[in-house]
């Protein structure tokens, strides 16, 4: 892809010119005169019956209780996936069918994928690199579209770029999309975007996956992580991270270690966590969102995360669009990077717009059970099943009935989703 050391301008302009429907008038382009998008009906179910959340570029999807699958935020490709016209909605739209068999959600850069108990996998929205995964492109999709027939998906995650990875029953792992920097994992040296699931080497192995920007990482049954895609600003941790370092095959993260209990990653950098109770971030850390102190261009090989009062209690950890979440033993959550839409959600906007270290998020809440970063929103999902977004919400990705200008004011404390 070539140097992206203006990656955030670039891809911002990149996103203004998706924002803009079809025939329609600009969406973020005129934030300063936009109205606030009409909100459609909520929904019957109510606060408290969230089970899982996943946050896209500019659209948040969850599951409730009921099985059923909602979405908000931008529809601009359809992403939401109500069958509709392509509109915002600043608050939880039903997702086409009324099923109530949704079992997980993945929310991407305008596309969504979802699992269904059956095994099914389904996707819908923006498909111009195929992402979709039904095969030959043939437009964005409003309504979830079947990928292949295989019932055995066990998970899938929907990359902040243009690549979708899943995993089968078969512990293989499969990706399709955009794949101009080998993030396909294919070993191709021609970088042709693939139009459906197309297997990441020979391992059957693969215990989770996480697809990235122009990156993905997995970990396997032997506590090895791997990562692939582009490396140029050291986002698959080998100790590289040049101009050109794209890597089109599963490539082991640097130390060699077997104890690796998750993996996940950003769009320009990747985290995991060790059976220490340790986390370790690596790859672009412009915005802090390493956690090591004060930033640095990139850290090429895993570097441990600093926070005051013990370091080797951490639980889980969530990269997202040049922030990390992640949450402690005692259910507390810590956000850290990019924050100046205040998604850090820590009460208040970080004085020079990022946080280098951990931060508590606001409200001093102990149940917190995971937490899920967007471009310039986040979103965590409590032990009460109650929902909460926080950041920037012109949109609607956070949920609360705002959008356009108002919704455009930053949010650096979590509101809770209807």
């Amino acid at each position: 892809m070539g140097n992206r050391r203006g990656w955030k301008v670039g891809l911002a302009i990149l996103v203004l010119a998706l924002a803009v429907p079809v025939g329609g008038s600009s969406g973020a382009g005129a934030s300063s005169t936009q109205a606030p998008t009409e909100a459609s009906p909520a929904p019957t179910e109510g606060a408290g019956t969230w089970k899982q959340v996943s946050a896209g570029y500019y659209h948040t999807c969850g599951i409730r209780t009921s099985g059923r699958l909602y979405c908000f935020g931008q529809d601009n490709r359809g992403q939401l996936g109500d069958g509709g016209a392509t509109a915002n909605s600043a608050v939880p739209v039903e997702v086409a069918g009324n099923a109530t068999d949704w079992k997980s959600v993945s929310a991407g850069s305008a596309v969504t994928c979802a699992i269904k108990t059956t095994g099914q996998l389904f996707c819908w929205g923006w498909d111009q690199y195929g992402q979709v995964g039904n095969g030959p492109v043939t437009g964005d999709q409003t309504a979830p579209v079947q990928v292949g027939t295989a019932t055995d998906w066990k998970s899938v995650s929907a990359g902040l770029g243009e690549t979708v990875c899943g995993r089968r029953a078969n512990k293989r792992i499969y990706c399709w999309g955009r794949d101009n920097n080998g993030q396909a994992g294919n070993g191709s040296t021609t970088f042709t975007d693939v139009t459906s699931p197309s297997a990441v080497g020979t391992n059957a192995d693969w215990s989770s996956v996480s697809a990235g920007g122009y990156h993905v990482c997995g970990r396997r049954t032997n506590g090895r992580v791997y990562c692939w895609g582009d490396d140029q600003d050291g986002a698959v941790g080998d100790g590289g991270g040049v101009p050109g370092s794209d890597r089109s095959v599963p490539t082991q993260v640097s130390g060699n270690h077997a104890d690796w209990t998750s993996a996940s990653s950003g769009i320009t950098h990747s985290c995991g966590r060790r059976s220490s109770g340790r986390l370790y971030c690596w790859g672009s850390d412009l915005s802090g969102a390493i956690g090591t102190g004060p930033p640095t261009d990139n850290t090429g090989v895993p570097a441990p995360v600093q926070v005051s009062g013990g370091a080797t209690d951490w639980r889980a950890v969530f990269a997202g669009s040049y922030v990390t979440c992640a949450t402690k033993v005692n259910g507390r959550l810590y956000c850290w990077g990019d924050d100046n839409d205040g998604q850090n959600g820590t009460g208040s906007l970080a004085a020079s717009g990022r946080r280098s270290s951990p931060a508590q998020v606001a409200g001093g809440a102990t149940d917190w059970k995971n937490a899920t970063i967007g471009n310039l929103h986040a979103c965590g999902l409590r032990s009460t099943s109650r929902l909460y977004c926080w950041g920037d919400g012109f949109f609607g990705q956070r949920g609360d009935g705002l959008s356009g200008q108002p919704g455009n004011t930053p949010q650096p404390t979590p509101v809770e989703v209807a």
